[in-house]
């Protein structure tokens, strides 16, 4: 019964040093990100941007997700995923000591930071997909619910951390110190996935080009075997570097069978 609910455990895959070291940092990057959103509508506002400026804000940080992600998902597969993670910290970082500078300097203005929205979440959007895949070669298979729990429950931690951080140090530091360690942290995840050395899983299957990458029709044949009724265990296979465009069809098939789950514990039926 104990080695049962270990090898349940939420804290699991902490136990492995690559993934926590990697967890930690999403967690103090992630936190950045938060009190960074916080100072950037705090920014606008000071700088006297009208309601329709603010408003755009969402429009722009919406963009980049609708316009990259299935392109980001190809790039994914066929190129290295720690080097795009890598390349996305590194710009990310420079976006935000560019605003750090523009704004010691007093030349920032609501444009400038719109267009750092819109370059921000173009990163996030071709980061995604190679990030998603990342967690799953970091992981073994039994740690691998663990990991996606501990990677939900950080987007949880940094929302409630974030912001408590912006709201504090702002009128004590200002906006450029939040930006600043902003690009701090993003530095510190380039260092912990820098640290990873990635074991480049060997594929029988052969290498899709990039609009092949961007067809849905094969997912039955390709990287997923939707008879197999176990998603993290398709996840995991060997042949990870085919796996592309599969992702959909997992967490479609992942949140269905939690919302699934959910309700006919409660008696519902979906």
């Amino acid at each position: 019964m104990g080695k049962t609910s270990e090898k349940t455990s939420t804290w699991l895959a902490l136990r492995n040093p690559v993934f926590r070291r990697l967890w930690l940092a999403m967690v103090v990057s992630g936190s950045c990100i938060a009190a960074h959103n916080t100072a950037v509508y705090w920014t606008l506002n000071s700088l006297g941007a009208s309601t329709v400026l603010i408003s755009l804000m969402a429009t722009v940080s919406a963009l980049p997700a609708t316009l990259f992600t299935l392109p980001a998902g190809a790039l994914a597969d066929m190129l290295d995923r720690k080097k795009i993670l890598l390349a996305v910290q590194l710009w990310h970082a420079s976006i935000a000591i560019a605003l750090t500078i523009l704004w010691m300097a007093h030349l920032l203005n609501p444009y400038l930071i719109l267009a750092s929205a819109f370059l921000f979440s173009a990163g996030f959007a071709f980061s995604s997909p190679a990030h998603s895949s990342v967690i799953a070669e970091m992981v073994s298979a039994e740690e691998l619910g663990s990991a996606y729990t501990l990677a939900g429950m950080q987007m949880d931690l940094s929302g409630i951390i974030g912001p408590l951080f912006a709201a504090l140090l702002i009128p004590l530091a200002g906006v450029s110190f939040i930006f600043g360690a902003n690009g701090l942290g993003f530095l510190l995840m380039f260092l912990a996935i820098l640290q990873w050395k990635r074991v480049r899983p060997q594929s029988n299957l052969p290498l899709e080009n990039f609009f092949e990458s961007l067809s849905i029709g094969k997912f039955s044949r390709r990287g997923l075997n939707l008879d197999d009724r176990n998603p993290l265990r398709a996840l995991h296979s060997r042949d990870q570097d085919s796996f592309g465009p599969a992702r959909v069809v997992f967490v479609l098939y992942l949140y269905y069978s939690v919302v699934d789950a959910g309700c006919r514990l409660e008696g519902i039926t979906p």
